[in-house]
């Protein structure tokens, strides 16, 4: 027996035994010979081995190796055994079969199985079988594995892995009649993980579509990246928009292109990594999420925490990281945190609707007397954050207190100043009665600009005792109620006198009782226009202080 042999271009053969069997007694002697050369025990030059020469159990044989300097081409060769000086030569020929072996890059990304190939070229016959082994898992042309070509010269052997989850090897081997060749060489299926992109963004708003892979092999980088949604394919190899490589080293690729006036509806990209003459892998798992985000207005006055505005998320294909709140003190404010300058409730997120939401209290003694501009930003992942603007529009309210005679008619007045809209309407309410500029009788509002208001109502009859009213501001849905208003009821006694014509008259008291404060000043008015003087001056002096 002396088999055929394949060795892979530029490769030394193993060491091949041409052994006789069934001998009644030891040969005088066995040899090769290759290409009219003949190379005898001991033999050991030249790129050709003959050593190991054993006889025993009727068994006689030799070893022959071939470097892979001698074997730059196909070889043909003869084990030669001489029985005994006057017996014949037995001879027997062994092909060595110098073939070439390769297979394309492979590899697979998130989730994905990788398809490999193991070829051999050059061969002399036709492959019986092939096993290709991923990992420890063996794939065979009898069962998982299969030819896509399987003639003289040109053998191709293809197999799909289980999903991959890290670089993993692989090795190929055939069997040509019943000799196994072992490709020497061990190659490599690469694995690439996908980081999944979810964007949200607004409607009709640009919007940078990114794509990320990491643990590629650190030596071939990324040649290009395309970015595809619907029939649209951006690439970084050209076009407008192009895509924008900003990684391609140690690992990690990181990809970037703009879409001018964004989407309106939810969108699914893809990221195509080509690794030219290699492989292409295509990330499949992005999205872009249009949502809407609402986060209104609110009025605040001093001396009192403000009411919550409500920043609300819709359209929400999941649920988002987080909300959190900035413009009210040093960094941001996550949603269901309280701190000295505000409360932001815990957020809710309603994942039948895609609605998430949290609402911003600002404390009184961070108010003050300003304006404050806050932002509510959603952190949808670690691509994209989202944001909307809210002033908490400081209004000066002027409290008022009036002086009032009981049962008299009596007019009341609410002010406010520094707001940014005009008001829609001004309540006033005192006791049980509440009135507005729908009412009848209604509230005036004799200033209604942006920025100052004035309200009067005239109570008919007055009242007859102290009685506090509210001011309530309202802007749209949004209202802000001032409850330190007052009528204070007060009473005068300024008797009537007689002088006799020539003569000063006495001194005569006026005299006010039943106020809260003390009045600025008291005045006299002439309410008849003549030469003589009235001291019925009780209806003359209340509007005058």
């Amino acid at each position: 027996s002396f088999p055929n042999t394949y060795v892979k271009t530029g490769s030394s053969s193993s060491a091949v035994k041409c052994e006789v069997a069934d001998l009644a007694r030891e040969p005088s002697k066995i040899s090769f010979e290759c290409a009219g050369t003949t190379y005898e025990l001991g033999h050991n030059s030249g790129g050709v081995t003959v050593s190991s020469k054993t006889y025993g159990s009727n068994k006689y044989s030799a070893t022959l190796t071939l470097a892979s300097s001698f074997l730059n081409a196909d070889k043909d060769v003869t084990c030669k055994l001489e029985y005994s000086a006057d017996a014949a030569v037995m001879k027997t020929i062994n092909t060595y079969d110098v073939v070439s072996t390769s297979s394309p890059a492979a590899a697979a990304g998130t989730g994905e199985t990788a398809t490999v190939r193991c070829d051999v070229a050059n061969s002399q016959v036709v492959a019986a079988s092939a096993t290709i082994t991923i990992g420890s898992t063996a794939y065979q042309t009898t069962s998982t594995a299969s030819f896509t070509s399987n003639i003289v010269g040109d053998v191709k052997v293809s197999a799909t892995s289980a999903v991959i989850t890290a670089d993993m090897s692989y090795t190929c081997s055939y069997t040509f009649g019943t000799v196994t060749f072992q490709d020497p060489d061990t190659h490599t299926i690469e694995f690439v993980a996908y980081e999944t992109v979810k964007i949200a963004t607004l409607a009709s708003t640009s919007v940078a579509l990114t794509c990320k892979a990491s643990d590629a092999s650190t030596t071939n980088t990324v040649d290009i990246v395309k970015i595809q949604y619907g029939s649209t394919i951006l690439s970084s190899a050209g076009g407008t928009p192009a895509v924008t490589i900003g990684t391609n080293s140690g690992g990690n690729i990181e990809a970037t292109a703009t879409v001018s006036g964004g989407f309106t509806t939810d969108t699914t990209y893809s990221c195509i990594y080509e690794w030219t003459n290699d492989y292409t892998l295509t990330d499949e798992t992005n999205s872009v999420d249009v949502i809407s985000i609402t986060y209104g207005k609110m009025y605040t006055t001093d001396g009192v925490d403000s009411q919550s505005s409500t920043c609300t998320v819709t359209g929400l294909a999941s649920e988002p990281t987080k909300i959190t709140f900035g413009g009210v003190g040093s960094g941001d404010h996550d949603a269901g945190t309280t701190t000295t300058n505000a409360v932001a409730t815990a957020k809710t997120w309603t994942s039948s609707t895609g609605t998430y939401t949290s609402s911003l209290s600002l404390k009184s003694t961070f108010i003050g007397t300003s304006d404050h501009t806050t932002t509510c930003k959603l952190v949808y992942s670690t691509f994209s954050t989202v944001e909307a603007t809210a002033v908490f529009d400081y209004v000066d309210i002027t409290s008022a207190k009036i002086a009032a005679l009981a049962s008299q008619d009596t007019t009341i007045t609410c002010k406010a100043t520094g707001h940014s809209t005009a008001v829609t309407n001004v309540g006033i309410q005192y006791g049980s009665v509440t009135n507005d500029k729908n009412s009848s009788p209604a509230v005036s509002i004799s200033t209604n600009s942006a920025t100052d208001t004035v309200a009067t109502y005239t109570i008919t009859g007055g009242v007859t005792a102290d009685t506090a009213y509210t001011c309530t501001f309202t802007w749209s849905s949004i209202s802000l109620t001032d409850s330190s208003n007052k009528i204070d009821v007060v009473a005068f006694t300024f008797p009537k006198q007689f002088i006799k014509s020539g003569d000063d008259s006495t001194a005569v008291s006026c005299t006010m009782t039943g106020y809260d404060d003390v009045p600025t000043s008291l005045k006299y008015k002439d309410t008849t226009n003549k030469k003589e003087k009235s001291t019925d001056c009780d209806s003359a002096l209340i509007p005058l202080l």
